[in-house]
Order: structure tokens, then C-alpha cells, then sequence
């Protein structure tokens, strides 16, 4: 039998385009165009963190700031 489906919330994730979606019971994962990732909580849609874009081919790390992973400073794309 065919349930109807309804988008009951949205939300606007700051990419002018999505290319891809992934939903787990941690993560909703949205993919933009521009290579940037963003994790949202599946129930709220409340922002959880960007991820950080990875680095161009044959360009190695040699520093990584611990202050771009803490999640008391990630960046919510939607709060001015």
C-alpha cells in the first residue's frame, strides 16, 4: 500500500547545490556542490559541524589546528 510522504521541516544548508544526501540514526549528511560536507541531526535538523574539505592532490598536512575540530566553536552556516 502507498504512503504519502511530506516534507514537514526545511532548512537552508548555505551551498548552491546539493549532490548528495546520507542519513544514518547519527548524521544527516549533505553534500554541496562546492565540496563542502555538513552534518545535521536527523530528528531537529539542528547543525552539527562542516567538515573540512580535503586537501588538493599532492598537497601533504603537516598542521592541524585542534580548534577547527572542536565542536563548541564549529561554525553554524545558518546563525549570523
Amino acid at each position: 500500500m502507498f504512503q504519502a510522504t511530506y516534507i514537514v521541516n526545511s532548512f537552508d544548508i548555505q551551498t548552491a547545490k546539493v549532490t548528495s544526501v546520507s542519513l544514518s540514526d547519527k548524521y544527516l549528511v549533505c553534500g554541496g556542490a562546492n565540496g563542502v560536507i555538513r552534518l545535521f541531526e536527523p530528528d531537529t535538523l539542528t547543525f552539527v559541524a562542516t567538515l573540512p574539505k580535503p586537501n588538493p592532490i599532492g598537497q601533504e598536512v603537516v598542521y592541524v589546528d585542534p580548534y577547527f575540530f572542536s565542536t563548541t566553536h564549529s561554525r553554524n552556516p545558518t546563525s549570523n
